[in-house]
């Protein structure tokens, strides 16, 4: 969550689209809080807080939408403000069976929003590519944190086969940054920064595969059991 908000927070222009990342961190921090309330047995006061959370992250998306700016910048608001609030709603175990395609959604919400602001000329390349970093770890460690769950259940200790991957996720991450730098440095400056994005993305997919068998899994976390 704090990765999909970092990455939202990049794309952010001015302080009031600041205040909107803000929004909906308050948010999507309430929905998680709400989570573990019902979680340890306080339903009504967990059930209190993910109602209060929906409504915080549903007011900042209508924000986002009336945004005072062009249409590029409001679609890409609407859909950076709806990245974190659906994937801390695909965190929340309400419907286990909505869970995958929540986090999916999260991550096509985020991904959409860094490619939709490549288009403003203004948008400097680093704070792009950092971004779909935050969107490719906040997708790894989702994903990550729900098969943890699924195979071992919600109580158990996963925190340092978590911290693990997710250091892991992170290297690939800012080796795939590294490498889409220097590709566009040496290149022609006539190169569409949307052309660096989609390299990016290429290059976060290839490195992706490469250590898929080196992250760990739950699966030494079963082996424990």
């Amino acid at each position: 969550m704090v990765t999909a908000l970092s990455a939202v927070a990049l794309l952010a222009a001015d302080p009031l689209q600041f205040a909107l990342v803000a929004v909906v961190g308050v948010g999507s921090a309430a929905l998680l809080f709400g989570a573990y309330l019902r979680f340890r047995g306080r339903r009504l006061a967990g059930s209190i807080a993910l109602v209060v959370g929906l409504g915080i992250v549903l007011v900042a998306v209508g924000l986002a939408a009336v945004y005072p700016a062009g249409w590029v910048t409001r679609t890409a608001l609407v859909l950076a403000t709806g990245g974190p609030a659906t994937l801390a709603l695909g965190l929340v175990p309400l419907r286990r069976s909505w869970t995958g395609g929540l986090v999916s959604l999260a991550t096509a919400l985020l991904v959409g929003a860094v490619t939709v602001r490549g288009v403003l000329a203004a948008t400097d390349r680093i704070s792009l590519l950092v971004a779909l970093v935050g969107a490719f770890v906040a997708w790894d460690a989702a994903d990550h944190a729900v098969g943890l769950g699924a195979d071992v259940g919600r109580g158990a200790a996963t925190v340092g086969v978590s911290a693990t991957h997710l250091v892991g996720s992170l290297a690939v991450g800012l080796a795939a940054v590294a490498v889409a730098t220097g590709l566009y440095g040496v290149g022609p400056s006539s190169v569409p920064l949307l052309s660096v994005v989609a390299l990016f993305t290429a290059v976060v997919v290839l490195l992706a595969a490469l250590t898929a068998d080196l992250l760990p899994t739950g699966d030494g976390v079963n082996s424990r059991q």
